[in-house]
């Protein structure tokens, strides 16, 4: 029987995981908004990002040295590829049938790339191939670091793949190729027989209570002090104050389902099931129904661009039982809530 006594939380953590207060999409556009708080570590082919939340790492793979000549990838490996290496026990040396190494699998990019991975057996050894129960999708196009079209990897790895209680940290290598144009990296050097050199990084912890600062007119909020930026500033439309709600609930950990025919947003988060449709004032929290604001039927859910839905903050705060704070003259609202 493999022991775990290694695994222990003495490790050195080379940098620390944000928090992932937005969740990125892996649809293979990148959403800026959703990176640009990510722990960013440079590398010669470009950068590599990680965010996590409870349960899952994300991982943006931004080949910036790519020229970007050739956007399709052949079949059934893609020309362009990525490996990541996890030393899933955290012992600087080859476990096997523990120890992974990921990458991605086509038979018709992008769209049915599955992500991939596959146990060590020894040194430079691999089992057959596994499907991981995470995402990959590549994609090609502009990302926060460079304008200029290239390829990136967007990447969700559930947590319990990769990593054992009741440590925080994980440790990895990298390695990224392109035939055309011809690219090749890898981090650390002979990563697949020598783990001692992995790069290390602590996971974020989950957050016990968040604090929320939004300004009317900015599309600037505060994360528990943490700067971001939103697509769509707070503004006030009937007396009252209106924000984006996905700015408002992802950090709570929401999960949404928007069906553009109808116009209708479901929203799970916390213990509620919250229904509400464009223009409608009334909204269904767990089932029930309930008006958006119960002075002002006039006040309903509405479409700004670009295409982001925005509500009463006011309704989403009392559904959510948030204490909320209103500065008149800075125009400024700061929401606390502590997780149950």
């Amino acid at each position: 029987m493999t022991s775990f006594s290694l695994f222990t939380n003495n490790l050195i953590a080379d940098e620390i995981s944000s928090f992932a207060y937005f969740i990125p999409q892996i649809d293979g556009i990148c959403d800026k908004c959703c990176w640009n708080d990510a722990l960013k570590i440079k590398y010669d082919f470009g950068y590599l990002y990680f965010k996590n939340d409870f349960a899952k790492l994300y991982i943006l793979i931004d080949v910036t040295a790519d020229s970007g000549k050739d956007r399709s990838p052949a079949r059934p490996f893609c020309e362009d590829y990525f490996e990541l290496t996890f030393d899933w026990d955290l012992d600087d040396k080859i476990s096997k049938n523990i120890d992974r190494n990921y990458t991605l699998m086509c038979s018709s990019c992008p769209d049915s790339c599955a992500l991939v991975y596959r146990y060590y057996i020894g040194v430079g050894f691999f089992s057959g191939t596994y499907y991981s129960s995470g995402k990959v999708m590549p994609g090609f196009g502009s990302t926060i670091m460079e304008e200029k079209e290239h390829r990136f990897y967007e990447i969700v790895i559930p947590l319990f793949e990769i990593k054992k209680e009741p440590s925080n940290n994980i440790s990895y290598g990298i390695k990224v190729v392109s035939l055309n144009p011809e690219l090749y990296f890898e981090s650390p050097p002979r990563f697949y027989t020598d783990f001692t050199s992995l790069k290390k990084i602590t996971l974020a912890s989950y957050v016990k209570e968040l604090n929320l600062v939004y300004i009317i007119g900015s599309r600037v909020m505060y994360v528990n002090e943490r700067q971001l930026e939103m697509d769509t500033a707070p503004f006030i439309y009937n007396s009252r104050a209106y924000l984006p709600i996905r700015y408002i609930l992802e950090p709570f950990g929401a999960y949404f389902e928007w069906n553009s025919r109808d116009l209708k947003l479901v929203v799970l988060v916390s213990d509620k099931i919250i229904e509400m449709k464009i223009d409608d004032p009334f909204a269904y929290v767990n089932g029930k129904r309930i008006n958006i604001d119960s002075t002002n039927k006039n006040l309903t859910p509405i479409l700004v661009p670009p295409g982001r839905v925005c509500i009463p903050l006011r309704f989403i705060t009392n559904t959510l039982g948030c204490k909320i704070n209103w500065n008149s003259r800075e125009q400024k609202i700061k929401i606390f809530y502590k997780f149950k």
